[in-house]
């Protein structure tokens, strides 16, 4: 099925920076503090950052006496399972100004920086189910401050969608068991502008039932009490065009033998009726759909619901 979340996520820093800042007799002082990550403090179980191999990319500027120089492009942070690390150490310099930008995952394409110290992602293709993230901050930095933390808070910038299927309780001990599942009708790319927070979907790239959203295939019974259909579709936000996002679903009743024959049904379903309750999918919200599926031609939505991502995903994890 589709991948687990990860939560939001502060992550702090010890930084330590120049590159690029070219020392001479009118600047201030470049120190000998480097960047460097500690080792995380987990405040719940749920996410895996912090394990060996995960990692971030981090973009920088430091501003000085009017005059801005790059000192991270992309670069690189690393988690070893104890430590954060990087190439290309960078120093504090003394009465500087500073602008940090990170993206989760390290290997996001299409990122570029704008001339106003803000991340531009183009083509993001959410379809991949990768929980895209960025964090953002401004800073200064005395040497009188010595080693300084920068915490950089990541926020979730896409929205999520769960399906939860349930058998209708009038079947009783007859099994209903769902063979396909697609989710499509939405584009699949689209790109984020950071100075205004704000995304643009490619309407060329709209899926179909050809090439869904999201899809999953085998058989999964499905109980009473309800399972996911799909599992965490992460998905851009944007407005619910009810009568175009479609959800088809095929499924069997019964298994030939003692509770009779197997019936087989596809049904097709749009959102229309949920769009009243759920007119947008807003960035880092989530929203539970549950579809009931019976032994007859329906299919019943229930009332859609707003869940807070991190009670999804489970808390904070700090790296300081």
């Amino acid at each position: 099925m589709r991948i687990c979340l990860l939560q939001n996520i502060v992550l702090s820093a010890l930084l330590g920076i120049v590159a690029g800042c070219a020392k001479t007799t009118d600047m201030p002082v470049i120190t000998d503090i480097p960047i460097g990550f500690d080792n995380p403090v987990t405040r719940a179980s749920v996410s895996s950052l912090g394990a060996a191999g995960d990692k971030f990319a981090v973009w920088g500027e430091c501003t000085n006496g009017g005059e801005t120089k790059e000192l991270f492009r992309g670069e690189v942070v690393t988690c070893d399972g104890n430590a954060w690390s990087y190439d290309n150490i960078k120093y504090w310099l003394d009465g500087a100004g500073y602008v940090f930008n990170a993206v989760y995952p390290y290997d996001v394409q299409g990122v570029t920086p704008d001339d106003n110290g803000y991340l531009d992602i183009v083509n993001f293709d959410a379809s991949e189910s990768r929980d895209l993230m960025l964090a953002r901050n401004t800073v200064s930095y005395s040497v009188q401050e010595g080693a300084k933390t920068v915490e950089l808070s990541f926020r979730h910038l896409l929205s999520k969608v769960v399906f939860i299927g349930k058998k209708d309780a009038a079947l009783g001990d007859i099994p209903l068991t769902v063979t396909s599942v697609k989710f499509y009708g939405m584009p699949k790319i689209g790109s984020y502008k950071g100075s205004n927070e704000s995304w643009s979907l490619l309407d060329a790239s709209v899926t179909d039932s050809s090439g869904p959203f999201a899809s999953g295939n085998g058989n999964v019974a499905i109980p009473v009490e309800g399972v996911s259909l799909l599992g965490d579709i992460l998905i851009h936000p944007q407005t619910v065009r009810g009568d175009s996002f479609k959800i088809e679903i095929s499924y069997m009743v019964g298994d030939g033998g003692g509770t009779g024959a197997v019936s087989e049904y596809t049904h097709t379903v749009t959102l229309a009726p949920t769009v009243a309750t759920i007119p947008q999918w807003e960035e880092a919200e989530s929203y539970r759909y549950t579809l009931t599926l019976s032994g007859d031609d329906y299919i019943l939505f229930g009332v859609p619901e707003v869940i807070p991502w991190n009670s999804a995903s489970g808390g904070f994890i700090t790296i300081s």
